[in-house]
């Protein structure tokens, strides 16, 4: 996981029990960000956290720190590049997207098996081997599976190339 400047992680729970976005996604709340500077939300956050709550992008995630503590999640420093499907951080390292979302995917059980894919749907096979990784693929099997995922595939071409078809010749 990479961040320019970092974000605040919170849990999807307040202090009473309610769920963050019910509690604070108001139009109250939305009109107070209207009237009010930064800074007294800064302040209010200030004495509640010991830190500046908005100077960062807020992440509404129960799992992330665990993860991060674990080293299931890694952290990385800014994006430097993105060379072809690598990403090159500040730091020098690389991660590869292909590989990333694989690994990923392989981790919730919905990769999509190559070998299965040459025996059981050529067609599919050579889309998913040749064509560009997509979500679509990551639908075919496993949790979330998706009925629509193989028509997707073999005509994802089709739907890039109508809006430049725009033009009769």
């Amino acid at each position: 996981m990479s961040t320019r400047r970092g974000a605040w992680v919170i849990r999807q729970v307040s202090d009473n029990g309610l769920p963050v976005d019910m509690k604070y996604n108001t139009r109250f709340v939305h009109i107070l960000f209207q009237l009010l500077p930064i800074n007294f939300f800064n302040w209010y956050g200030e004495k509640k956290l010991n830190a500046m709550l908005f100077s960062q992008i807020p992440v509404i995630n129960d799992d992330l720190p665990l993860k991060i503590l674990s080293g299931s999640v890694n952290i990385k420093p800014n994006v430097k590049e993105i060379c072809g499907s690598t990403v090159v951080f500040d730091d020098g390292s690389m991660v590869d997207f292909v590989s990333y979302m694989d690994d990923i995917a392989a981790e919730v059980g919905v990769r999509p098996s190559l070998p299965w894919l040459f025996f059981t749907d050529y067609q599919l096979f050579k889309h998913v081997l040749w064509g560009p990784v997509t979500a679509y693929q990551y639908r075919l099997m496993g949790a979330g599976k998706w009925e629509g995922a193989r028509k997707a595939i073999l005509t994802q071409f089709d739907r890039m190339y109508k809006p430049l078809k725009s033009r009769k010749v």
